[in-house]
Order: structure tokens, then sequence, then C-alpha cells
């Protein structure tokens, strides 16, 4: 049985022209703490196995470098290699 071929696939668009300039936006100090604070303890575990409670219970000592980090990325659209 062949599956139907459909020439003409039509996406919606989900993102709005503005809604796409207010998300590329440079974040606050304020509105990355406050991600971080609000994502689940034990959600999304990154590459190197740390989990969100870890950022969490370590903001003193970490939360400098993870403003760093993202103000980097809305800087220069790219991760920084050594963190």
């Amino acid at each position: 049985m062949s599956v139907p071929f459909v020439a003409d696939l039509r996406l919606i668009a989900l993102v709005t022209p503005s809604m796409n300039v207010a998300l590329a936006l440079m974040p606050s100090r304020e509105e990355i703490q406050t991600v971080v604070f609000s994502i689940g303890g034990f959600q999304a575990p990154s590459s190197d196995g740390f989990t969100d409670i870890f950022f969490q219970a370590f903001w003193g000592v970490v939360g400098d470098s993870v403003m760093v980090a993202v103000l980097e990325f809305f800087s220069n659209w790219s991760f920084v290699a050594q963190l």
C-alpha cells in the first residue's frame, strides 16, 4: 500500500514576526534568574549531567557564570565553549 504524497504542505506559523522580535531581545538578569528558578528541580539535565536543582541550589556560586553564558548567547548567537 502506498502513502499518498501531499505536494502542497502548508505550515501554520505559530510564532508571529512581532513574537520573534520579542524572543530575540536581550533578557535582563532578573529574567534569567526567574527562568532558572521556575524550571522543575530535576528537569532537563544538561550534557554534563547537571539538573536545574544544581543551578538553583548553587546559584550563589554559578549564577554569574550562567548570566554571562546567556547574555553571550544573546549577543553573539553562540554558546561559550569553556562553560
